[in-house]
């Protein structure tokens, strides 16, 4: 799949995105809703390239960047 599809599907997908980046930013008040949304973005992206299956990517994609945010890393990308 090129990039250019997997960012057609993440914005298929950025209602979810950003509702689940809401959540987030509520969660880590410190974190930049901003960012939140953009790694939301990329790291949903990447998945969907990777992605055999894409039924809860959604879920995995807030997972994993609430992690990230928890752990206090670096932007995911």
């Amino acid at each position: 799949m090129s990039n250019s599809a997997a960012a057609e599907g993440a914005e298929v997908f950025d209602g979810a995105l950003q509702r689940e980046a809401d959540q987030l930013a509520r969660r880590f008040p410190h974190a930049d809703r901003a960012d939140i949304l953009r790694r939301m973005r990329e790291t949903y992206a990447r998945l969907e390239h990777e992605a055999t299956i894409k039924s809860h990517l959604v879920t995995i994609t807030a997972g994993i960047v609430g992690n990230t945010l928890r752990a206090g890393g670096p932007p995911t990308s």
